[in-house]
Parts: C-alpha cells; sequence; structure tokens
C-alpha cells in the first residue's frame, strides 16, 4: 500500500478591483436585507436569497466560480479593514 501524497488545496484567485467594487455595490443594493435581524424562517431565507444575488452578481463580473460562504467571508474582511 503506497501512501498518496495530500492533495494542495486550491485557492481562489485575489479579488480583483472590479470584483471588490461588485461585491460592494450588492451588499448595497441588498442592505436593508443582508443586515435585518432575520428572526424566523422567512428573515433567514431573505438573507440567504440575498447574498445569492450578491454572489451571482459579482461572479457575472468576474468569471470565476465559488459559493456564498466564501463571498460572505470576504465581506466580512472587507469591512472590517
Amino acid at each position: 500500500m503506497s501512501a498518496q501524497p495530500p492533495q494542495k488545496r486550491v485557492r481562489m484567485p485575489n479579488f480583483t478591483d472590479a470584483e471588490i467594487e461588485a461585491l460592494v455595490d450588492g451588499y448595497e443594493a441588498n442592505k436593508v436585507v443582508v443586515d435585518a435581524k432575520g428572526d424566523g424562517p422567512h428573515g433567514a431565507r431573505a438573507k440567504q436569497r440575498a447574498w445569492d444575488r450578491i454572489t451571482a452578481s459579482l461572479f457575472a463580473v468576474s468569471g470565476i466560480r465559488g459559493d456564498v460562504a466564501e463571498i460572505k467571508k470576504k465581506w466580512s474582511d472587507h469591512k472590517s479593514a
């Protein structure tokens, strides 16, 4: 039994200025929903749909693919910087 070397994790490329701008624009367009407390199942679904829209608009600009969790993390990092 030969042990296979561990697979190297594939990283997303760094965000460009245009992608950051698209992220900020998407957030601004959905700010009311994203920043809402989101009590109950309807609020959570509305937030998820808002992040889906933000992600779709960002990927339309960049052409790269990823998931909503990566975009939420990038937004969290960007707004705290």
